[in-house]
């Protein structure tokens, strides 16, 4: 019995002093080090008996591992999971175990305090850029996954698609000595291979958007992985005020519940409402991108009050 209650101390150490220093770089990167999802279990329950043999219960070896323990399981069931979260080691990025949310870093400075950019493992796989805009998030799941690389497993953009024969060259042109990603022209090049047609139509409207003829499609949507409609970077009445900024007074919008509210599930009319419900975002026949068709304006009709009445019934 006491050489089982030293065997078990010994254990617990070693996943307690891995605790406390999360943010060891030996540690999250040495795979020799990581201790198998069955040995957790093991520990946790040799740690109860331990503690009614000396009458002491042992520090655990995480706090979010007894609070989230679910969670962690879930985790450690996909096919590839993130070295830290193998080891137990929640801490190293989370701040704060009644709200998870809260970070030790902000945006990719959490990753790049582990990962660096320009060593030769994420230099081959990001084909030789070391130079990111955005937050590492948006492509990459920070615990586990199914996809290779730790990709997010829905709403990955198909020339990106890890489960696809990746085409990065459709949109990028080789990587420069600065580490910079070089992109094709979106009009011409890359975006118009598959969406031909949008841009087409697009560009052949009365009215076209600024951004949309400049080529700016990654303004609006995110190449590589999104879970929203059309690959849109964010809820467009979030984006579109970053170039659009609507006054306090007269913009109708502000008049419509469900964009201040949010969802209103009510009636016959639209439970979600945002810049897209009335505006097209590429181009239209009309003042404003208004969302209408040349047969629903008659002679004399004013667009802005056919557009309205295509939801309020008089």
């Amino acid at each position: 019995m006491r050489h089982h209650a030293i065997v078990i101390l010994a254990a617990l150490v070693l996943v307690h002093s891995a605790a406390a220093e999360p943010k060891s770089d030996a540690a999250l990167k040495d795979p020799a080090t990581l201790v198998p999802a069955s040995a957790v279990a093991d520990i946790q329950a040799d740690s109860k008996k331990l503690a009614t043999t000396i009458g002491k219960a042992p520090e655990p070896a995480d706090p979010f591992l007894e609070k989230y323990r679910k969670q962690a399981a879930c985790f450690l069931s996909k096919k590839f999971v993130h070295t830290a979260v193998q080891q137990g080691l929640c801490s190293a990025c989370h701040a704060s175990v009644d709200d998870p949310a809260v970070l030790n870093a902000q945006g990719s400075d959490l990753c790049l305090s582990c990962h660096q950019t320009d060593a030769d493992p994420l230099k081959k796989a990001h084909l030789g850029i070391t130079v990111f805009e955005g937050s590492c998030l948006v492509c990459h799941d920070p615990h586990a996954s199914s996809e290779p690389q730790h990709m997010r497993e829905a709403g990955q953009h198909m020339p990106f698609a890890a489960n696809e024969p990746r085409m990065c060259d459709q949109c990028h042109n080789p990587t420069g000595a600065d580490g910079k990603p070089v992109l094709k022209d979106f009009l011409t090049e890359s975006c118009y291979g598959c969406h031909d047609q949008v841009i087409k139509d697009g560009l052949a409207a009365k009215v076209v958007h600024g951004a949309f003829a400049a080529g700016s499609c990654t303004g609006c949507h995110n190449p590589h992985v999104s879970t929203r409609q059309a690959h849109l970077k964010d809820a467009p009445e979030a984006f579109c005020r970053k170039c659009h900024e609507i006054p306090d007074r007269g913009h109708p919008v502000l008049k419509h519940r469900p964009f201040k509210y949010g969802p209103q599930a009510k009636g016959p009319l639209p439970s979600t409402f945002n810049c897209l419900n009335c505006h097209r975002p590429h181009g239209g026949d009309f003042e404003k991108m208004f969302r209408l068709d040349k047969k629903d304006v008659g002679p004399g009709d004013k667009p802005k009050n056919k557009l309205c009445l295509k939801c309020h019934k008089m």
